[in-house]
């Protein structure tokens, strides 16, 4: 028997606690203009049960969401994959906060005890994938990135369950002195879509956003932007979920690597300045030296290994890493199977690709060396065959 339940609960901080984006966001917060989520989906098969939560939220550390995943699998005695990821948003609460992480960590085991899943007689799933620039583009002057919008979705024969909407963009249009919490265009796309489909769950995952945001399609950084561009993109799942889609038998399996890492500081004064920087690239390359200059003395605590997952639902797959990979790792998943999911199982920085760029605010926390990102190509397009 196949079994598949939903759920979503606040995450609103029960106290003050400063946001976790930006780093000039230093002072506690309390004011909530939209709710901030965990939106969970359980999948129970023969093969196994996985339970999929996406916190409104920047991105826990490694060790956080081992401690939660390791929590939640105790929960049952048969094998349970456990996948968390967030939406990156820079206006939630911050998970470093020990009191805001232990809110984060009982509302998670919560819910999981709390949701009840349903049989399905006609387990389904489809998925497309399609080339979407409408809320975002190449952040990096000079430079081409892979923007894509990916929709999987879960049937009980014809009547959808739930859909997961994977976009590879950051969710950053607003700037770091707001001061309040929200979901940013995310929760905008996930309300909109849940009003007009009110049947149906959805999730928002963050793809390999590294070298993509708003930055050059945004008009403002207000408010009335977030909800104009999540809008755009849940229009944009909305036509792709109104046309005839093609489904497949759902069966599950999951897949676990540890990859080792090898880093290198880079000498960032070597590269070549990029020609014509935008205002807003300069400040960030700014803040960029001072980043840098914190990592030197944690160079030797850097991870020496990382979690790569990927699951299978049927022939349609998802490849999960921590990093804020450069949209160039694409390259090796699949686009019409397959989909790349970042800060998952955890949250590690940037890794740009093996192609040669401007010096730019990304490569200062870039640490992996060529020998590493070429073999984290590797291992991401091995994940992304399937079956």
């Amino acid at each position: 028997m196949i079994a598949l339940g939903t759920l979503s609960v606040s995450i609103n901080p029960h106290q003050p606690v400063k946001q976790c984006g930006f780093i000039q966001q230093t002072q506690p917060v309390f004011t909530v203009h939209d709710p901030l989520m965990l939106r969970l989906l359980r999948l129970d098969t023969p093969q196994g049960r996985i339970i999929h939560g996406v916190y409104d939220n920047i991105g826990l550390s490694l060790d956080q969401a081992q401690e939660v995943r390791t929590a939640l699998k105790a929960l049952f005695t048969d094998p349970t994959e456990v996948v968390l990821s967030c939406t990156h948003t820079h206006f939630g609460g911050d998970p470093h906060d020990a009191t805001y992480f232990a809110q984060l960590k009982t509302t998670t085991l919560d819910a999981v005890q709390s949701m009840t899943v349903h049989p399905i007689t006609d387990p389904r799933v489809s998925f497309v994938s399609i080339p979407f620039t409408g809320v975002g583009q190449s952040r990096i002057s000079n430079h081409t990135a892979n923007v894509v919008l990916d929709v999987l979705s879960f049937y009980d024969g014809n009547r959808r369950l739930a859909t997961q909407v994977i976009h590879n963009c950051h969710p950053t249009i607003l700037n770091g002195d707001t001061p309040f919490f929200t979901a940013e265009y995310p929760g905008v796309m996930v309300r909109a879509l849940e009003t007009r489909f009110p049947e149906e769950s959805f999730q928002f995952l963050q793809g390999a956003d590294g070298d993509i945001s708003t930055r050059f399609t945004r008009k403002a950084q207000s408010i009335e932007e977030v909800e104009r561009l999540g809008t755009i993109l849940a229009n944009e799942v909305e036509r792709l979920l109104t046309q005839p889609l093609r489904s497949a038998p759902l069966t599950l399996k999951t897949v676990s690597r540890q990859m080792p890492l090898v880093h290198e500081l880079k000498d960032l004064d070597k590269l070549k300045a990029n020609p014509n920087p935008s205002p807003r690239e300069l400040e960030t390359i700014a803040i960029g030296r001072k980043v840098l200059e914190n990592l030197k003395p944690r160079f030797h605590t850097l991870p020496k290994e990382v979690e790569l997952t990927a699951v299978h639902y049927g022939p349609y797959t998802q490849v999960y890493a921590p990093n804020e990979l450069f949209s160039d790792y694409l390259k090796v998943i699949p686009k019409s199977r397959a989909s790349l999911v970042c800060y998952s199982q955890g949250y590690a920085p940037y890794v740009s690709g093996l192609e040669e760029l401007p010096l730019t605010y990304e490569l200062f926390t870039d640490t992996y060396s060529a020998a590493t990102k070429t073999l984290l190509y590797q291992t991401l397009a091995e994940l992304a065959q399937g079956d």
